[in-house]
């Protein structure tokens, strides 16, 4: 399940840093910007279909599925999920 949980590290971050600077730097427009959001939204549903809802803490969870974890610019999730995977064997 790590390698997993290293995807949704991966994906948190990447989405994270797109919304902190990535979308103003590149100059995407709105609907872009919905669209990267969008992309990592599928990247994530392939990711969760291989490991049990369960299996995730529950903040993590709550945030992946109200999309709040798409637009998050801090990285708390990422930083929440790299310490969710630290943890597994």
């Amino acid at each position: 399940m790590r390698p997993h949980a290293l995807q949704i590290v991966e994906i948190l971050s990447s989405i994270a840093s797109y919304n902190d600077k990535g979308a103003m730097w590149s100059g995407h427009s709105p609907e872009e910007c919905e669209r990267q959001r969008d992309l990592s939204r599928a990247a994530m549903t392939a990711v969760l279909t291989r490991i049990p809802a369960s299996a995730i803490p529950e903040p993590l969870r709550l945030a992946i599925e109200s999309g709040e974890a798409f637009t998050d610019w801090s990285g708390r999730y990422a930083e929440l999920a790299q310490t969710w995977a630290a943890t597994l064997p």
